[in-house]
């Protein structure tokens, strides 16, 4: 198993500590990127998939386009994971 989903999860709480990004964003992020490791079938690379993942995800929870804009700047920080 890749060392991302632990640096991931530790970079996240990091950033939920710090209060430097969204709290919503934060928090809609950890739990998706736990989901998302459990359906990780190495067809791609794990930031890849927890990308895909969670952009399903704020289709099917319809996220706002704002909302999303935020999400999208916490993911842009993990993927130097």
């Amino acid at each position: 198993m890749s060392n991302f989903w632990l640096a991931a999860e530790k970079m996240l709480r990091e950033m939920e500590a710090d209060e430097e990004y969204d709290l919503f964003a934060i928090g809609y992020v950890i739990p998706q990127v736990a989901l998302a490791e459990g359906s990780y079938d190495e067809s791609c690379s794990p930031f890849e998939h927890v990308t895909a993942y969670i952009q399903q995800s704020m289709v099917n929870d319809q996220v706002s386009d704002a909302d999303q804009l935020l999400i999208k700047e916490v993911m842009d920080t993990i993927a130097e994971c």
